[in-house]
């Protein structure tokens, strides 16, 4: 089989390279890692996720890296998703912008200014 990437991001980005992009999109957005210790999933889903979400999931992996995963949904503390963690990033670098000498007398100057956010375009491809 395939080398079972270290991280669960890792693990994402194989599911999507893989033609699997839906199923990656929902573990990118909605999966919050309990455990990632291949071929052990713990994850708690952010939203409802279908009844065969673990199913197909446990499937696909099966078939990219020839193991056989336990996928478990959990309720336990989680990791933040990995959207959550990309928007948490996001923010800090927002605040680190303003934060700057430039952008604070820029404020200043003109106190109805606000930040324009530009379009995120890392995730179509």
């Amino acid at each position: 089989g395939m080398k079972v990437p270290e991280t669960f991001a890792g693990l994402v980005k194989l599911i999507e390279d893989n033609g699997n992009r839906h199923l990656g999109q929902l573990l990118h957005d909605y999966a919050g890692v309990v455990r990632y210790q291949p071929p052990e999933l713990l994850i708690r889903p952010a939203k409802q996720l279908s009844e065969s979400f673990t199913r197909d999931l446990a499937a696909v992996l099966k078939g990219l890296t020839g193991t056989v995963w336990a996928v478990t949904l959990s309720d336990q503390e989680a990791e933040p998703t990995l959207l959550g963690r990309e928007r948490m990033e996001a923010e800090a670098l927002r605040q680190a912008v303003l934060e700057t000498p430039i952008v604070q007398a820029a404020l200043e100057a003109f106190p109805d200014a606000e930040l324009v956010k530009y379009p995120d375009d890392q995730r179509s491809a």
